[in-house]
């Protein structure tokens, strides 16, 4: 464009128009010039700015392409869950309608369980009623059969016995025999507790009262050789598995001769004269049980009681039972201590401190087995 002006200004110079119309030409020729330069480089501009719009037209439309292209798919994919959902839901309503014809089935068993339950809940009440009633009636026995701590007390004027058992009727007991100047006094502990234990006491009480009363045997070793017989044959433990037996503390006491006697089966004797424990452990086996053998010999021990003797007879239910803050056993020396803490105060005072203690340290706790201790003054 410059070019073509400069030509056109050349042949205006060289036309022989007049100097001064030639530089008006001239001067609006340039004006054109730049005027036309400015235009050009408009149109540079907006080529430049076409461009670059067009790029950029077409990088948007690919781009809206390209959502569009995404939102077809996602619609796509979105009627596609949607028709999944619809389904979904379909199965969700039939099995509600399964769960619910399931459910009333399931109601209706369990109410007809319930009622099946109640029924047999009033059997076994009923049951239990009479079981109860039962051994109530087996304690009513027990109370009859066993001597009454009045006989006791009616031959030693300071005396006590603490009986607990565990369930209704009991595995120990305590048997009292007195005539003239001999009195036989022991504490048995049967194997078990509840009506099994007693079974055993009724056993034992009986085979006592023969082997003392009808056979007039006195000495606490023959006694307990006797009875150890007797509770094997009765058993039948020559033939058989059966290990029942008891062990049991037994003492005769010599009021003309001041003489005491002890044999034991596992069980002690523990005595106090002149402020000082003694204790006389029992033999390290029971009376019943074991292995076969013919005989069974248990030690005879003698005590002098020209002093004046407290003594006691018990099973082991008091020091095992389970209590105190730490869930332990009262333990065996604890409770031996405590025996000689109590031994000088009357007989009737040491009952009732045994009996709180022992509710105290079972406070939070089962009683485990039965509980009997025998205390008297000589």
């Amino acid at each position: 464009m410059q070019k073509e002006l400069q030509d056109i200004i050349a042949q205006i110079q060289n036309s022989g128009i007049p100097s001064e119309l030639q530089d008006r030409w001239a001067k609006q020729l340039k004006h054109l010039e730049k005027q036309a330069e400015r235009t050009e480089f408009k149109l540079n501009r907006l080529g430049q700015e076409k461009q670059s719009l067009s790029a950029f037209l077409k990088e948007s439309l690919e781009v809206i392409e390209e959502k569009k292209a995404n939102i077809e798919q996602a619609n796509q994919e979105l009627l596609q869950a949607n028709t999944r959902l619809q389904i979904a839901e379909e199965e969700l309503r039939q099995n509600a309608e399964e769960l619910k014809i399931i459910n009333e089935s399931l109601e209706l068993k369990i109410a007809e369980r319930i009622k099946e339950i109640e029924r047999q809940k009033a059997i076994i009440e009923e049951k239990n009623e009479n079981i109860t009633s039962s051994i109530n009636y087996a304690l009513n026995i027990q109370k009859v059969i066993f001597p009454d701590i009045r006989e006791i007390k009616s031959v030693f004027k300071d005396a006590f016995v603490f009986f607990k058992p565990r369930d209704i009727v009991s595995g120990d007991f305590y048997w009292f025999y007195q005539k003239e100047h001999i009195i036989i006094l022991a504490a048995i502990d049967c194997t078990g507790h509840g009506v099994p234990g007693a079974f055993m006491s009724m056993i034992a009480n009986e085979f006592l009262y023969q082997i003392v009363h009808e056979k007039r045997i006195y000495t606490p070793d023959r006694i307990l050789n006797t009875l150890h017989r007797k509770i094997r044959k009765a058993l039948k433990q020559e033939q058989t598995n059966h290990q029942d037996g008891m062990d049991m503390a037994l003492v005769k006491i010599n009021t003309k001769t001041r003489k005491m006697y002890f044999a034991g089966a596992k069980n002690p004797l523990i005595y106090m004269q002149e402020e000082e424990m003694h204790l006389i452990k029992g033999d390290r086996f029971p009376v019943g049980g074991g292995v076969k053998e013919e005989e069974r010999r248990f030690a005879l021990h003698e005590i002098d009681i020209e002093k004046p003797t407290t003594f006691y007879l018990f099973s082991d239910g008091y020091q095992d039972q389970f209590g105190g803050p730490k869930g332990k056993k009262f333990m065996t020396p604890t409770f031996r201590a405590l025996l000689h803490k109590i031994h000088q105060q009357p007989c009737a005072l040491q009952e009732r401190k045994l009996k709180n203690i022992f509710e105290v340290w079972t406070k939070d706790y089962e009683q485990i087995d039965d509980i009997l201790v025998l205390g008297l003054k000589i």
